[in-house]
Formats: structure tokens, sequence, C-alpha cells
């Protein structure tokens, strides 16, 4: 069991920043600035700050993520929690699955406020370098996000989703379960995504479609 690196305690909860253990009590308690390998508290700050990610004091961080350099985790996000994954039981009874994977957060994210990050079930949820969430967004668990992409605000992001690189999802989209989505796609505001996208392509409405090239005369 880790320990802590600002009170020396163990702690069932705590998250990895950059091969630095910090439990949740201490993250919950005050703020943490490390620095050259030095660790301050600054109790009047609202915010954990590791290796510049800073940390609002309402989100809620579980075990098993790790969270990048430059990060910003905002007001009431959650980040690590386990999804609705199912198995079915006798008598069309069913049962939560276990959730092995991890969040991985990659360096410079934002994960804006009342966002839901799911740990993984098989394999590990990724947010790359550099995309950016909204707020009151859901992503998956199992689900893999590319590099600089943009997720605006209550975006719903099913299980096992992959999507690539500079991605752009306007506010309100739904990905079904297993879709994968290329690189450069553009995704437009309220669309439902039933089936692959490949890169470079915009889509949008309900269910999503290409965009028609328009003919000129």
């Amino acid at each position: 069991m880790a320990k802590c690196k600002i009170c020396g305690n163990t702690n069932r909860e705590g998250i990895e920043l950059h091969d630095k253990w910090i439990c949740i009590d201490c993250c919950v308690a005050c703020s943490i600035i490390v620095k050259c390998g030095q660790i301050e508290t600054c109790d009047n700050s609202t915010k954990t700050v590791i290796d510049e990610t800073a940390i609002d004091k309402t989100a809620i961080i579980h075990e098993d993520t790790v969270i990048g350099e430059g990060c910003v985790i905002k007001e009431k996000a959650i980040i690590g929690t386990e999804g609705l994954a199912l198995s079915r039981r006798n008598k069309n009874r069913f049962c939560l699955r276990g959730h092995k994977g991890k969040v991985i957060i990659k360096n410079e994210v934002l994960i804006g406020a009342n966002t839901i990050v799911q740990r993984g079930v098989t394999r590990d949820t990724v947010i790359g370098e550099g995309t950016k969430i909204g707020p009151m967004c859901n992503i998956g668990h199992d689900t893999i996000i590319g590099k600089n992409c943009r997720i605006a605000g209550m975006n719903q992001i099913n299980g096992y989703v992959e999507i690539g690189n500079d991605v752009y999802m306007a506010p309100g989209c739904n990905i079904l379960n297993r879709i994968k989505i290329g690189s450069g796609v553009f995704i437009g505001i309220g669309s439902l995504v039933m089936h692959n996208v490949p890169e470079n392509t915009t889509v949008y409405g309900r269910p999503a479609k290409p965009k028609k090239k328009s003919i000129t005369k």
C-alpha cells in the first residue's frame, strides 16, 4: 500500500502524480504545491496543485487514477468512479462487473465542472494530451480519447469508444458504445453517433450523417 508524501500515512485511495502518491485526505484538507521535490501547503487556496496540475477541492479523485502535468480539474468533477458495466446472471438478474482498469489523464488536460470520467473495466480509460473536456460530460469506461480534442459541455460518450486526435464535439452529443471516431472529425451540436466515423469527416443529426458536399453550377 502506498505511503502519502504529505502525511506519511497509508490510505486505500489516492492519486498518483509523477511518482508522487498523495492520499485523498490530504488532497481534500489543503492545497498541495510540489516544486523541486519540496512540498508546501497553502491552506487558503481552493485548489490542489501538484506539478502545475490544479484540482479543485470539490472534485472527487478515486484510486487508480494517474494525472499528468499541467492539468486542470474543475469543480465537482468525478474521476475514476465505476461505470454501469453489467453481467447477466440467472433469471435475468444483473450484477456489476469488476473494474480492473485505471483512468490515465495525460499532460495539459482540462476536465470541466461536474464531468464524470469512469475507470476501465478491461482496459484503462485514457484522456490524451492537450484534450479539453467541458462541463457536465460523461466519459464512459474503457474509452480512449486522443490528443488535442475539444469536447464541449453535456456530451455523453459511452463505454469502449475510441476517439482519434484533433476531434471536435459540439455540445449535447451522444456517442454509442464501441464507436470509433477518426482523427480530425467534427461532430455537430446534439448529434447521435451510431456508426463509426472515418477521419476528417463532418457529421451531424440524429442519427449523425456525413455532411453532403455542395454542388456548384
